[in-house]
């Protein structure tokens, strides 16, 4: 027996461990960034909301031109 036939199979197994383990890595790395965005939505929506609930938002300024 070769020594050229554990370091083949060494090989395939890593190669294959890889095809199935990277694409589950791409897939938590999206969910995640999809998290963060939606977390950075809700804290934008809230101190919009503090904001405007002590009026230091203006809906509408006489300085616009309609």
């Amino acid at each position: 027996m070769s020594i050229f036939i554990p370091i083949r199979k060494l090989c395939v197994y890593t190669i294959a461990a890889f095809c199935l383990i990277f694409p589950i890595f791409i897939a938590a790395q999206a969910w995640a960034q999809e998290q963060a965005e939606d977390e950075e939505v809700q804290m934008g929506q809230e101190v919009f909301n503090e904001l405007k609930a002590k009026r230091e938002i203006i809906e509408s300024s006489p300085c616009t031109t309609s």
